[in-house]
């Protein structure tokens, strides 16, 4: 690890080390994706910006959906058994990321790379590597409905749900809690509820509540 600051306008002091030994370093940037570091040895070394790719979003594999939320927060759900895990992150490097897994808050350096914009593989400690495929996620901001119910999820995180039968309508909050799950506050209460969703079409929403209700729903155009 290394400590720097502005030496003057085109070089460096950089503290390396525990010992925190200093060296000036004059630097270059013929370009915005090349620095060149000269040292007070004349050693040379011409170094290219890494080309840096988010790991937010949600990743999955056959067994596995491992979901990155912008502010530091995740989850590994475990697709066999349902259950999961809540972690925080945040990086580390470069290349790998520190998470801090469970309740337990044990830490962990999982190195990772971005071959391309759908693929996230890591690497844990113990050399287990898992290699994930980014989900696509549709939306689910519109209005929904079948014939019985409207349900409107505005783009600011309000909401409603409208029972055609009788014309009433109650407000919801709603959030994406993780990949494919959506916690709704309903009512003045603040009742809370976690409630499973699927997109198999750009027109389709299916609701599954901790009741084991199914709502299917369709977008309503126009």
């Amino acid at each position: 690890a290394f400590t720097y600051e502005k030496a003057k306008a085109n070089a460096l002091t950089m503290h390396i080390g525990s010992a925190g030994e200093s060296e000036e370093v004059a630097f270059e940037t013929p370009n915005e994706n090349t620095l060149v570091l000269t040292y007070a040895d004349n050693n040379v070394v011409t170094l290219t910006r890494v080309a840096e790719r988010s790991v937010v979003g949600a990743w999955e594999d056959d067994k596995t959906v491992y979901t990155f939320n912008a502010d530091g927060n995740g989850f590994i759900d475990d697709k066999e058994t349902g259950t999961g895990v809540a972690f925080t992150y945040e990086k580390a490097k470069a290349n790998a990321l520190t998470m801090h897994i469970g309740s337990a808050g044990e830490s962990e350096e999982v190195a990772f790379e971005t071959p391309d914009d759908n693929t996230l593989v890591l690497t844990y400690a113990d050399n287990d590597v898992v290699t994930l495929t980014r989900v696509a996620e549709r939306s689910v901001v519109g209005s929904w409905e079948n014939e019985k119910t409207v349900y409107t999820f505005n783009a600011d995180g309000s909401g409603s749900v409208e029972d055609r039968e009788n014309g009433t309508a109650a407000p919801f909050a709603y959030e994406i809690a993780k990949a494919g799950v959506i916690t709704l506050h309903l009512g003045s209460a603040d009742a809370s509820e976690e409630v499973a969703y699927e997109t198999p079409d750009g027109n389709t929403l299916i609701l599954t509540f901790a009741d084991s209700c199914i709502i299917t729903l369709t977008l309503v155009v126009g």
